[in-house]
């Protein structure tokens, strides 16, 4: 019995050791999903152009409404002059006609005009003709500050349009802008994923030399050295300049997620160095957004942690290199001799994640994604000094 239990526990260990373990098919799988995955990114891509073009046609028409809007104004304000206009000649000319009995606010020459005609239809006639100019100077009147008012309000009416058609066009605008930024996001990606594929191709070939199909990786190319101490700083001295977490982009403009921690103070050529024993799983040349980049796999403490670095001037280092804590295995960049369009002067992005990304053992990915997902703040695991503060 015991022997029967020995058994099954040796078959449960080498079944989990199994599990865990990562092989060349697992890569060629995960390099399959990649693809399928940049396809759908690149599919996403095209729908949200189709929004982005729908949306400026939308702008478009409403260009137009502003304009016929605005010439609509005008019109009406012209109008409106030429109302006025009238209305004073109008006055001026009632004011002609009725001077005889409106003098001084009297009815004196109102009762002589009426009470000096021949006879009694004379004295008719004279009554009749006072009571319609009165009363027709009264319509007149009326009749234009009606047009005055009614145009008033077409104005006003107007300007509200006015207003509701400006701020359609902002949130239309709006919408367009956080499409675009979408698109570019995808795009990003779909970009990314030619890298990583092609990095994962690499490695796939570079592995075969040295395992099967089915072997474990980690034992056949060769896994990560354990540290049994926390990270350290990987640069001798700097200044954080900026922080990790969601912030407006200082050259995209618009607000993304800041993968790391910004650490300046520091020239091009500035030695990086290695914050604990690890091994060199990526390099990355030429990013328009992050320049020269690498990436090294760390254990420990029994954690698994992957570090990356941007903006570098050049590297010391190549892939499948293990280093110690120390080793010199990069040179800051970022500045005017290794401009990118993320960077705005000479300085290291620092970032970490947990898990191997492009590992070769247990906790490893290859997934661009899933390494996203895995980011973390890297004040987590090592100290740093406040935002604008140097060591």
């Amino acid at each position: 019995m015991k022997k029967l239990i020995v058994f099954f526990a040796i078959l449960c260990f080498f079944g989990c050791f199994n599990v865990s373990a990562r092989t060349i098919k697992d890569l060629e799988k995960e390099l399959q999903d990649l693809k399928n995955e940049q396809k759908e990114a690149e599919k996403q891509s095209e729908e949200i152009q189709q929004q982005i073009d729908a949306n400026n046609a939308k702008i478009k028409q409403i260009t137009v409404d502003i304009a016929n809007a605005t010439t609509e104004q005008e019109n009406l304000e012209s109008d409106i002059v030429t109302l006025e206009d009238k209305i004073d000649v109008k006055n001026e000319q009632i004011k002609e006609l009725l001077s005889f009995y409106q003098v001084s606010n009297s009815e004196n020459f109102y009762l002589k005009y009426l009470f000096g005609s021949d006879s009694f239809t004379d004295f008719i006639y004279r009554f009749s003709v006072i009571e319609q100019l009165s009363k027709k100077s009264d319509e007149l009147v009326d009749e234009m500050n009606q047009l005055i008012k009614e145009n008033k309000e077409k104005i006003e009416q107007l300007d509200k349009k006015k207003e509701e058609l400006r701020k359609l066009n902002q949130e239309v605008l709006a919408i367009v802008s956080k499409l675009g930024s979408k698109k570019t996001t995808y795009i990003e990606e779909a970009e990314s994923y030619d890298d990583q594929i092609s990095t994962l191709t690499k490695r796939i070939d570079d592995y075969k030399k040295y395992c099967d199909d089915d072997e474990d990786l980690s034992k056949c190319y060769g896994d990560v050295p354990v540290e049994f101490s926390g990270f350290s700083k990987p640069l001798k001295s700097g200044c954080v300049t900026d922080e990790f977490g969601m912030r407006y982009h200082p050259t995209q403009h618009y607000w993304k997620l800041h993968t790391g921690i910004d650490l300046g103070g520091n020239r091009e050529g500035t030695p990086v160095y290695a914050p604990a024993a690890g091994r060199v799983v990526k390099k990355s040349l030429k990013n328009s957004c992050g320049g020269n980049m690498l990436y090294i796999n760390h254990i420990i403490n029994g954690k698994y942690y992957t570090t990356q670095y941007m903006h570098l001037l050049k590297f010391n280092v190549k892939v499948g290199d293990v280093v110690e804590r120390g080793d010199v295995i990069a040179y800051v960049g970022g500045g005017t001799t290794t401009y990118d369009s993320c960077s705005t002067g000479a300085h290291l992005h620092f970032t970490v994640a947990t898990g191997h990304y492009y590992g070769t053992g247990a906790n490893s990915y290859t997934s661009y994604s899933k390494y996203l997902d895995k980011l973390i703040n890297p004040r987590e695991v090592l100290t740093f000094p406040n935002y604008g503060y140097c060591w």
